[in-house]
């Protein structure tokens, strides 16, 4: 057995050696893009943040898992689970337990599973072409794909995983026949389903085919998948209390669906024109000649899984909330189509100039998905932001929610809560939720998110977009990067935390901190220097902006002083306004603290910031010079409290 495998090395080593003109081209730019992807993978695997916007939330589950707690339950304040599957989570806990908590466990993860991707690719391949070229640029096409699909191999993600598993299953099933290797197949089937739902379509497609391929002699690998996955799925249902199926297959099912059903073929036909086009050779060729059909004995099964990873890739864009990374799926069956395509021609190469024809084209579409690989390695800016970040959000007193990145609470030192993107998953269903169960569990979601705005009971947030803010709870009081090009990952959405929110101390009813210099962003206009007793409004007109529930009536006691020359005030009147409506006058009579009740009515409040306004009038005497007014409209304001009735 050695040394037929080694003289079976031998020969395949002879074959590339014998490789000349475009096909050597071909496997030294195949290997190129494999090496780029490698050192890309290492260079990216030790950033200490995120690379794209979710994956801090990957580490909280992650940590989750390793304080004990069960993955999916009922929602809590500190975390409600992302709608995937468990497998990578729990892998990568393993794995962080030895390494460390941070991004280099889950990501070394995705890195050996690409690895393990690229390997069953050529083995795939080259089982069925008998030649190493092939198997070469099947690896070399899905490392040249690692932008288009969304530069994602590597990092804390599920695809991977997932992608590896399904090969791994369908490698085991081609190349051994016997029971216990359909068992193990159906059971590495099952681990890719429980790694990303994604799994279900691929398995469905290639159940199907497999059994009319195989005249039913498969039946043993899709009875195992189907009485594994079923019961583990029962079970862990069971121990969740209903919660698994509802992150994991309810809140999916929900989720609005995409006008456009075309958007990925059309995006794939501009990207793969060339690698569609030899598929389309390779078809004609086999086709016309049944001969060939018997030579090639996993052809059919090969192009099934080709099949459902195409259709697995269709089905993530039928739907909305999705990235390139989508894509993923679709390169692993086109590399698979143009390694065996490649193979075919390679083997009948007396027609030399096929083979150039074939070699030309994967050299275009090997230039097609050329990308700068520096672009997707964080700068030493963005690091410095991400650090600057962390520090000033460890030195804010009280609890701090980072609503869209997470991670950046337990790097600052701060409590972990909830993340907005699993919250946005159960919440952000569009279409109707048909099942009286499922609707109480999304209201239960809702209500505790919802609900710890409403209470306040965080003392800050952090939002990528003003609209993502809970006014009136929380209110807008700082820009956090200056530097309009700084930490956007370099994958995924472009989004960033943006803005700095404040509790709103008079969202439900309070004092307005009118000697705070946190809240100096409100005061719009007029205002002076804080004060030990408040704040002096100078000038005819002064404005601040107040953020109130829509859903009571309030009251404004207000007490202020006017200045005073010789005791007596220089300010006789003021009027006070509500969103430009006038709600009542005052009169300074004396130079002492007065004090005055508005009342504000409930359809007087609109969403968002309300104005609030003071103007002023001089008392008669006083010097109306222009040059003098300034001096002279002044009024003390010592209190602004807001009552809920």
């Amino acid at each position: 057995m050695i040394f037929a495998n080694s003289a079976n090395i031998q020969s395949k080593y002879q074959q590339i050696k014998s490789l000349r003109g475009l096909p050597l081209l071909v496997c030294i730019i195949a290997i190129g893009y494999l090496a780029e992807y490698l050192l890309l993978a290492i260079f990216r695997s030790t950033y200490p943040f995120e690379l794209e916007w979710i994956e801090g939330v990957s580490i909280d589950e992650i940590r989750w898992i390793l304080s004990g707690k069960l993955l999916y339950g009922e929602p809590t304040i500190s975390f409600i689970p992302q709608s995937y599957n468990p497998l990578y989570f729990y892998v990568s806990a393993a794995l962080t337990k030895i390494i460390g908590v941070g991004f280099f466990a889950p990501r070394l993860i995705s890195i050996l599973a690409s690895v393990g991707c690229f390997w069953l690719l050529y083995k795939i391949v080259v089982a069925e072409t008998g030649h190493p070229l092939p198997g070469i640029v099947a690896m070399g096409f899905y490392a040249a794909s690692f932008r288009f699909s969304g530069a994602w191999m590597d990092i804390a993600k599920t695809d991977s995983l997932f992608l590896f598993l399904i090969l791994a299953a369908f490698y085991i099933s081609q190349k051994y026949s016997s029971r216990r290797a359909a068992i193990a197949s159906g059971v590495i089937y099952v681990l890719a389903y429980y790694t990303k739902q994604l799994a279900l379509p691929i398995i469905l497609v290639m159940c199907v085919l497999s059994l009319a391929e195989s005249k039913g002699k498969t039946w043993l690998i899709w009875l195992t998948v189907a009485v594994v996955g079923l019961s583990s799925f029962v079970g862990m249902n069971a121990i969740s209390k209903g919660w698994f199926s509802f992150y994991t297959v309810d809140t999916i099912a929900h989720h609005g669906r995409s006008a456009n059903i075309w958007f990925f073929w059309s995006g794939l036909l501009k990207q793969f024109w060339p690698t569609l086009l030899i598929g389309l050779l390779f078809l004609f060729f086999i086709l016309r000649n049944p001969a060939e059909r018997q030579h090639h004995r996993n052809l059919w099964n090969n192009l099934s899984l080709v099949i459902a990873m195409l259709l697995a890739s269709w089905s993530v864009f039928l739907k909305v909330w999705t990235y390139d990374n989508g894509f993923m799926p679709a390169c692993i069956g086109l590399a698979i189509l143009v390694g065996m395509a490649y193979g075919y021609f390679l083997e009948h190469n007396h027609k030399s100039l096929l083979v150039t024809g074939v070699s030309t084209l994967i050299l275009l579409q090997f230039a097609g998905m050329f990308y700068n690989p520096l672009v997707q390695i964080p700068s030493q800016k963005d690091r410095q932001a991400t650090e600057q970040l962390i520090n000033r959000l460890r030195n804010l007193p009280g609890e701090v929610l980072v609503l869209n990145h997470g991670y950046v609470n337990y790097l600052a030192g701060k409590t972990s809560f909830f993340s907005n993107t699993p919250y946005g998953d159960v919440v952000g269903t569009t279409s109707p939720v048909s099942s009286n169960s499922d609707r109480q569990r999304v209201e239960k979601v809702r209500n505790l998110v919802e609900g710890s705005f409403r209470k306040q009971i965080f003392d800050w947030i952090v939002v990528d977009k003003l609209s993502d803010g809970r006014m009136p709870y929380y209110l807008p009081i700082e820009n956090l990067f200056d530097d309009p090009n700084v930490f956007y990952p370099v994958t995924g959405a472009k989004t960033r935390p943006e803005i700095l929110m404040v509790r709103n101390p008079v969202a439900r009813g309070g004092d307005f901190p009118l000697n705070d210099p946190l809240f100096e962003p409100l005061l719009v206009k007029g205002w002076g220097a804080p004060q030990s007793w408040g704040r002096w409004a100078i000038g005819d007109r002064v404005e601040l902006n107040v953020a109130l529930e829509e859903t009571h009536p309030y009251t404004i006691d207000v007490e202020a002083f006017s200045f005073c020359i010789e005791q007596h005030p220089t300010v006789q009147a003021m009027k006070v306004l509500w969103n430009d409506e006038k709600l009542g006058d005052a009169v300074f009579g004396s130079c002492d603290h007065q004090t005055w009740i508005y009342h504000l009515p409930q359809d007087s409040l609109r969403k968002g910031n309300n104005s609030l306004a003071f103007e002023f009038e001089l008392a008669p005497g006083n010097n109306t010079q222009e040059t003098e007014r300034h001096n002279l409209l002044n009024v003390g304001f010592t209190k602004l409290a807001f009552t809920q009735n």
